[in-house]
């Protein structure tokens, strides 16, 4: 018999995962840490856009301080407006401005909307561990 899994369990999964590792009794090291991290990033830029270029393991015992660094490609539907723009505002500055003065992209997202949507996508974590605890 198969495990079922549901979106939010999942949720919970990658969030223990990705913030208190220790906790699921896994990623024991800061680098095992920085590759999951890695490939979580992985998979959402496979879907929504964007490339990881390099992952740096923290430096602390820490594992949560490990850090994911992304680049622009063609495969992100908006250089202004995608997964990853609610955070490091300014991280592709000149490629915004590139994009913008090309006629082909949006305004930038201003820092209270992304506050705004960081704010959302938390409630939505916090939302479905309680609508769906046992």
């Amino acid at each position: 018999m198969s495990k079922q899994i549901f979106a939010h369990e999942l949720a919970e999964i990658v969030t223990g995962l990705l913030i208190k590792p220790e906790l699921l009794g896994e990623l024991d090291s800061a680098d095992r840490h920085a590759d999951f991290l890695g490939a979580i990033a992985g998979v959402v830029a496979d879907f929504c856009g964007g490339e990881v270029s390099m992952v740096e393991a923290s430096r602390s015992a820490d594992p949560i301080k490990s850090t994911v660094y992304l680049r622009v490609n063609d495969s992100l539907p908006a250089v202004c407006r995608n997964v990853w723009s609610n955070h490091d505002l300014t991280g592709w500055e000149k490629e915004e401005a590139e994009s913008q003065a090309s006629g082909e992209e949006l305004e930038p997202m201003s820092r209270a909307e992304a506050k705004a949507t960081r704010k959302a996508l938390q409630k939505l974590l916090t939302q479905a561990a309680k609508s769906f605890s046992a």
